[in-house]
Order: structure tokens, then sequence, then C-alpha cells
């Protein structure tokens, strides 16, 4: 008896660690992390529309540097008059001019300034809209990983559990077990069986997910599972130069130019304006005329109008001056945090592959004991409780150290493709 106890209990604990890179037979082909990150790209509708705004200022930028030119105006009419029985009288009268702004207050140059900037904050809101997408993607991507780990390792946990439960109810047959021992194998193979299905239900939610940002049905979806991310390690200088490239305080730095902008504008409405223009006219009664005019502005007296927008307006530049330095603090302990979470994690998987390999050798010492007679089979039902527990805990640990690497890669404003080997 004790033979096919030992027997049966090395099938299961032959079949070992799951292997959560195995790549199932027979499917198609599966999508890479740099391949989702492409088509969700193409696909998401937040980075056309983040596109369709840089093209607007674009436009606006065009629209303030034609705003410097002259402006040429044709105007024709037809009159006609009479008085009594006499025939009425009338004709065309057409007149062309042109007026050019010879000082305008720097209103078009600020106008074009002001364009420029916009279309600067349109590109950076641009990246920021890429970056998120593609931090998006990773995540799900991952989540959808872990859980098909989860679900193998499950998996090999039913099949161990279920051998396990052959075993107690042969020795119940035969004498040598109790009834408490087949109850208490089945517990364990019930435990299994409802991590299995809580990691199907993740899995599937995690697909749908990616569904939603790669436009691709979740049963066609099957994330690489060989996916592996690379450490991007940053020192103070480069945590320091992070902050450049961080599209979110590229944002908060342009809005600071567009208000200090917007106070100048606002303070130079009390300049005067000059413009020129001349006009040609013809008319069938008065022959050919022409003219020429020069128009000069200047609000001298606005009983203090213009004060309090102007101080408005230079406030809200402080205020943009605050908030930009408020997102680099910001930035910074997001840097750190990330640093410190990832040394963590990074710990913690040496430490579960520790756990893993004791409590795979654990169990083999048990299987051991129980052959030569010296054990029991509540030890070794124990060393396969634990090693369920370290197997979880291994999956956890890694995929918990890719999402602090992804965290800490945000955190610099570097893009995904940052962590990827290359093909």
């Amino acid at each position: 008896m004790r033979a096919l106890v030992v027997a049966m209990a090395c099938v299961f604990f032959a079949a070992g660690t799951p292997a959560v890179g195995a790549e199932p037979r027979g499917e198609d082909p599966a999508l890479s992390l740099r391949e989702a990150i492409a088509r969700a790209r193409l696909h998401h509708p937040s980075l056309r529309a983040s596109r369709l705004l840089l093209d607007q200022a674009q436009a606006a930028a065009r629209s303030a540097e034609a705003e410097k030119g002259p402006r040429l105006t044709l105007t024709s009419a037809l009159s006609g008059s009479g008085q009594g029985e006499k025939a009425p009288q009338g004709g065309w009268d057409t007149k062309l001019a042109v007026s050019q702004p010879l000082f305008d207050a720097f209103k078009a140059q600020d106008a074009l300034q002001l364009a420029s900037l916009l279309r600067l904050k349109a590109e950076s809101d641009l990246a920021a809209s890429d970056l998120a997408l593609q931090y998006d993607v990773s995540r799900f991507y991952l989540e959808a990983l872990r859980a098909q780990a989860q679900v193998s390792a499950a998996q090999l946990d039913i099949a161990r559990a279920r051998s396990q439960v052959g075993v107690a109810k042969a020795r119940l047959r035969g004498g040598a077990g109790t009834e408490l021992d087949v109850l208490q194998v089945e517990a364990l193979l019930a435990s299994a069986q409802d991590r299995r299905l809580q990691a199907q239900a993740t899995h599937e939610a995690a697909l749908n997910a990616l569904e939603a940002l790669v436009g691709q049905a979740p049963q066609s979806l099957r994330p690489d599972p060989g996916t592996a991310l690379l450490l991007v390690t940053v020192d103070g200088a480069g945590a320091s130069a992070a902050l450049l490239q961080r599209p979110d305080l590229r944002t908060l730095e342009i809005n600071r130019r567009i208000q200090e902008l917007t106070a100048v504008q606002r303070s130079r409405a009390k300049l005067p304006t000059l413009e020129a223009g001349g006009n040609v006219g013809a008319s069938p009664f008065g022959g050919a005329s022409y003219g020429v005019t020069g128009t000069l502005s200047w609000g001298v007296f606005d009983a203090g109008r213009l004060d309090g927008p102007i101080a408005q307006a230079r406030l809200e530049a402080e205020r943009a001056a605050a908030l930009l330095e408020a997102g680099r603090l910001s930035a910074i302990l997001e840097i750190r945090r990330a640093q410190a979470a990832l040394r963590t994690s990074e710990e913690r998987v040496e430490l579960t592959g520790q756990q893993q390999a004791a409590s795979a050798r654990a169990l083999q010492l048990s299987l051991l004991r129980f052959e030569r007679g010296v054990g029991t089979s509540l030890e070794t039902l124990q060393a396969l409780t634990s090693l369920n527990q370290a197997q979880s805990a291994a999956i956890a640990a890694k995929f918990d150290d890719y999402a602090a690497r992804l965290k800490l890669t945000q955190a610099l404003g570097l893009p995904v493709e940052a962590m990827l080997a290359s093909e």
C-alpha cells in the first residue's frame, strides 16, 4: 500500500512548477506587447482627438500669421435717383480700398506667439496621451499574463490534489487512512478549483479591457507568455533629466508661458495703434477718385478698466508658475517612490524563489519520509499546500516586479519601448 501511495504522489510531484512561459499548441501566434501597443496607437480614439487638437493649433498659427498682412477690399454699389417725370439717373459706384496696420501694439506678434505656444501644448498633450495609452495597454497585457499564469498554476494544483485524493481513498479502503485524510485533500482540491475559477475570471476581464484598447476581439487575443520587461535604472542626475522629458511637466511649463504672455498682451492694450489706408474709386457721374488716410488710436483714459484684467493675468501667471513647481516636486517624489517599490519587488522575487525551491524540496523529503515509514500523510499534505502557496507567491512577485518597472519607467517619462528587448 505504501508503495502505491508513493507512486501516485510522485505523479503530481514530478509535474513540478508550472511553466509560465509555456505556449499552447495549435493556436494563432501570440500578440507581443510591442504589437499590442502599435495597434492601440492606430486604433484608439484618444490619440485621434489629440492629433485633431494639434491640427487646430496649427490652423490657429496660420491665422495669426495672416493678421500681419494688408487687407484689400472691393465694394461696388448700384444707385439711382429721380424726381417727377424726369428719368431716373444712377450708376455703379466701385471702390477698391487697402489697409495696412503700421503699429498694432504688438497684437499680431503676440497672437502669433500664443498660437505657437498652443501648438507646443497640443504636441505635449498628444505625447502625454500617447504615453498614457502605452502604459494602459502594458498594464492590462501583464494582468492577462498574470491571470494566465495563475490559471496554469491552479490547474497543476488541481492535478496534484486529485492525485492525492486517489491516494487518500486508496489508503482508506486499505484501512491505512481515515475519512479525515480524504476530506482534507478534497478541501485542498476545492481550494485549487476556486483559485482557477477566480484566475479565469480575472483573465477574461483583462482581455476585455485590452480589447477596448487594441481593437481586437478577446477570443483572438493571446498575449505572449514569454514577455519580459527590462529594468531601466536611473541615478540622481537621470531623475533630474527626466523632469525635462515628462510631457505633463512640459504642459505645465507651456501653460506658465501662456499666462505670462496673456499678462503682457493685456498690458499692451494701453498702447496706441496706427493704421494706414488708401482707396481708389470710380463712378459714372464723378469719375475716378482716390484717397489716403492714417488713423491713430490711443485710449488716454479708461477709469482703470484695464488695470483689473492686467492684475488678474499677472496673478494667473504666478499661479501657473507655482503649479509648475508643485508638479516638479510631485514628479520627483513619484520617481523616488517608484524606485523604492522596485527595490522591494526585486527582493520579493528573490525571496519567493527561495521559498518555492524550499517548498519543492520539502515535498520531496516528505514523500521520502512517508516511503520509509517515518512520515505521515499529513506531512505530505502540508508540504503540498506550502508548495502551492509558494508558487502563487512567486507568480505574484514576478508580475509585481514588472508592474514596479512599468511605474518607474512611466515616472521617468520614457516610452514602454525602453523596457522591451530589441527584436
